[in-house]
């Protein structure tokens, strides 16, 4: 099982808060990154559970429109997992939007059983509760669910209980032993027949209530569109180093495996490693080669405010996945151009001014630090002295960028992209938390040097 989640058990228990995993605990051993874990929790002990989760560095994701659900996200660098956490403090059913209420939790949680290292729900309540979940939520039987069912169909032993239970969220007619031989004949269709009746039976008392909850998830669900813009949920992060220093094959793979939506944004020069630029960008570098002498003399003289406006371009990009929530990885930024500006000409001057005047700070900085001579070993490109003296430039950027955090980049590239994935979610964790510390403004960080 999941080591973060054992984690979280254990803390649950040692703090005794009254949970269990609703359904799916047989799913917990093979739970992947991208699976989550059904958790009902007692509603007067939620503030209590999020103090618990926030010191294990979970982050509560922005989910408009999705109550009575809250969802949790963590990352575990020891073993380079995510974990997913759907909590709700009341059982509500409904597709697409829950809007059917019922008062199933407190049952659940007063008849929990300990299996393994947490809780479950008795049998009873978790055939009750899956039933409701497959008719009213899913409208099928996915494989799985079918199993499940079956199973605790030959676990449940009071009847009493299991009578009681659908006279609550049943229709009138439904008993025990009639359900019990739907199941054993295996008569699915008729179990999904049963939807409409519960529907109306549980809307029964509850209809404004439900058309509430309709109406304001469907409201709240419009702006978490671009929520980003609204509660900071963004982060940008600048990476750094010399050529070989892993740059790109680190800013892929934080793209490719991140828990979270994420774009990647190239900012470098060379055109096959783009992500993102103008369609000018490659017709100029060719016919600034191949074309005829007056063509080529006017595509040389476009180089200049073409790059500025592609790298404008780049920055216009990098705000609209912002906007959207996104984490941004820039590759290359206005930092890469070694030496003071008293040393550039003044077309570098300029074209360095261009760049910085609305280039996002980045909330984070990461260095990829390893000697010259490793990285000469790695890439062959440049000379150890001149690698050398770019990581030197690098390291002196830390006196003006407190954002700046060095990592070890002679490691292997899979232990630098889980150290690179905490970091990230470290910042993820606080921000979302609001304690994020004031940054230094922007022109002290980017245009001091």
């Amino acid at each position: 099982m999941h080591t973060l989640l054992l984690h979280v058990f254990k803390q649950l228990e040692q703090t005794q808060i009254r949970y269990c995993v609703i359904r799916g605990y047989e799913e917990l051993e093979t739970l992947d990154d991208r699976g989550d874990v059904d958790l009902l929790v007692a509603a007067e002990q939620m503030p209590e559970l999020r103090v618990i989760l926030s010191q294990l560095q979970f982050v509560r994701l922005p989910s408009w429109g999705h109550a009575p659900h809250q969802f949790y996200v963590a990352y575990d660098e020891a073993t380079d997992r995510w974990l997913k956490l759907d909590i709700v403090t009341e059982v509500v059913y409904g597709k697409p939007i829950p809007t059917l209420a019922t008062d199933l939790a407190a049952g659940c949680l007063a008849r929990r059983q300990p299996r393994g290292e947490t809780y479950v729900p008795a049998p009873e309540d978790e055939l009750i509760t899956l039933l409701l979940h497959c008719l009213l939520d899913k409208g099928a039987f996915a494989p799985h669910r079918l199993a499940r069912v079956q199973a605790l169909r030959h676990e449940v032993r009071d009847e009493a209980l299991m009578n009681r239970l659908l006279r609550s969220v049943w229709a009138a007619d439904m008993t025990w032993a009639r359900l019990a031989s739907l199941i054993d004949n295996e008569s699915w269709s008729a179990l999904l027949a049963e939807a409409a009746g519960i529907a109306r039976r549980l809307k029964r008392g509850q209809r404004l209530a439900a058309v509430r909850r309709r109406v304001g998830s469907m409201v709240l669900r419009k702006p978490d569109r671009v929520a980003g813009a609204l509660q900071p949920r963004s982060l940008t992060v600048a990476l750094l180093a010399p050529d070989g220093g892993g740059k790109t094959t680190l800013a892929t793979e934080l793209a490719r495996r991140f828990f979270l939506p994420s774009r990647y944004i190239y900012m470098g020069t060379n055109i096959e490693a783009s992500t993102v630029g103008l369609p000018t960008t490659r017709w100029i570098q060719k016919k600034s080669r191949s074309g005829s002498k007056p063509l080529r003399l006017l595509t040389r003289g476009l180089r200049f405010p073409n790059n500025v406006a592609e790298q404008w371009y780049r920055y216009g990009a990098s705000y609209y996945h912002m906007l959207r929530g996104r984490l941004v990885l820039f590759d290359r930024y206005v930092y890469d151009a070694p030496g003071g500006a008293r040393k550039m000409s003044l077309k570098s001057r300029l074209r360095r001014w261009a760049l910085v005047a609305i280039a996002p700070e980045p909330d984070l900085v990461v260095f990829l630090d390893a000697p010259g001579a490793v990285l000469y070993a790695r890439k062959g490109e440049h000379s150890p002295a001149i690698l050398e003296e770019q990581r030197q430039h690098y390291l002196g950027l830390q006196q003006h960028l407190p954002q700046m955090v060095v990592i070890d980049a002679t490691n292997s590239a899979d232990q630098v992209r889980r150290k690179v994935t905490s970091l990230i979610w470290q910042w993820y964790a606080k921000n979302l938390r609001g304690d994020k510390s004031p940054r230094p403004k922007r022109r002290a960080a980017l245009g001091d040097r």
